[in-house]
């Protein structure tokens, strides 16, 4: 069983805790149908042993849903609550880490702001209204970016959600207010080649378990739809899944009439299947009635062949002949040649 994406530990002597968030938000917990509800509780329960806490991030960022509850109990904390970015804080990644009392970044790693984006499925309406949804979002992001860094909300708006990812190095991100704290020591866990690297394909990397090997970000995204298409309500496939944000459109929409058309599409599929197989086995028959015609030409074209008597063959007259008969002989003994 993969482990969750986070992990505790409890230093009882010293009365401190480390919480280690390496990996997508929101990613492999399996205990919980709510990643969120997993990791609040045990958060809580950390509260009630320990004066200080401190996360250690290496994230490329997650799911809304579970990163926002997070934030807001880091954030509400009684206790000293120390964030560390080891690697990179990406998107949900950066906001866990702003949401620190005190935000620490490692030399050399990386933070990263951008707005929320979504997969969503449905008619112009239903699109249109997550779009709006994602707006919320980023406006929720902006003023909760805006209060840590000290700047107005339209400032975070025009230069960190402006619709580009947006990166900072730990003196970028120290002189914009975002973090307090740069250490000395090194940014690990992180890809060789993370600059060449897109927000998918890092996600990516950060999918990968040493026990077992993982499909890339964008295959579980398509197998994601797959699963909602073929096992759920369509009501559920509205459901907006991202890097970046996951939301529910709870417009209604025709259950029937799409579970309709779906079974439309695969009884389509199933004649199309069977068209194929059909022209493959005449694709057969073709080769095969090519192959005798080619055979029956070929008999035609060879003369018959017997066998030539020596005597038969007709030598060039101003060549001597490679052999000669008993013929030949007595011929040239009559001639005197």
């Amino acid at each position: 069983m993969r482990t969750p994406f986070y992990s505790i530990q409890l230093n009882k002597p010293e009365q401190t805790a480390e919480i280690h968030i390496y990996g997508v938000i929101g990613e492999g917990n399996p205990n919980d149908d709510t990643f969120a509800k997993s990791f609040v509780r045990d958060f809580q329960e950390i509260e009630g042993s320990a004066n200080t806490i401190n996360i250690r991030i290496n994230s490329p960022g997650g799911s809304v849903w579970d990163g926002l509850p997070m934030f807001n109990a880091i954030r509400a904390s009684k206790k000293e609550v120390h964030t560390y970015v080891d690697g990179i804080a990406y998107s949900m990644g950066a906001m866990i880490a702003l949401a620190g009392h005190t935000v620490h970044m490692a030399s050399g790693s990386l933070l990263m702001l951008h707005n929320v984006s979504g997969l969503a499925f449905g008619n112009a309406k239903s699109l249109r209204k997550s779009a709006e949804t994602m707006d919320k979002y980023d406006e929720l992001f902006a003023e909760l970016i805006a209060t840590r860094a000290n700047k107005t909300i339209d400032f975070v708006k025009a230069n960190w959600l402006n619709y580009e990812d947006n990166y900072f190095k730990p003196e970028q991100a120290k002189e914009a207010g975002l973090i307090d704290i740069i250490e000395s020591y090194q940014a690990k866990n992180i890809p060789p080649n993370i600059k060449a690297l897109n927000h998918y394909q890092v996600a990516a990397f950060y999918q990968k378990q040493p026990d077992e090997p993982s499909a890339t970000f964008l295959e579980k995204v398509i197998q994601s739809v797959k699963n909602t298409v073929t096992n759920q309500p369509m009501n559920k496939f509205k459901k907006l899944m991202t890097i970046g944000i996951r939301a529910e459109d709870d417009e209604p929409i025709e259950v029937e009439k799409a579970e309709s058309e779906i079974e439309a599409l695969k009884q389509e599929n199933e004649a199309l299947k069977a068209e194929i197989e059909a022209l493959k086995k005449e694709n057969e028959a073709l080769k095969a009635r090519s192959d005798d015609l080619k055979a029956q030409l070929n008999e035609v074209s060879t003369p018959p062949s017997a066998p030539v008597a020596p005597a038969d063959v007709i030598y060039n007259s101003s060549s001597r002949p490679s052999y000669e008969t008993s013929f030949d002989r007595e011929r040239r003994a009559i001639l005197g040649r």
